[in-house]
């Protein structure tokens, strides 16, 4: 599921994302769903 993640193409507004990496470990919700945290490092245009 975070397979290549580090390579996918993020937008933010006024930001450049320079670094992208899951942080920690997915997460089973009880309701069937999967929570992951990232961290991105980003860099203010």
């Amino acid at each position: 599921m975070c397979g290549g993640l580090e390579d996918a193409e993020f937008s933010i507004p006024g930001q450049i994302v320079a670094d992208v990496t899951v942080f920690g470990k997915p997460v089973r919700e009880p309701d069937g769903s999967t929570t992951i945290t990232i961290e991105a490092l980003t860099i203010g245009e």
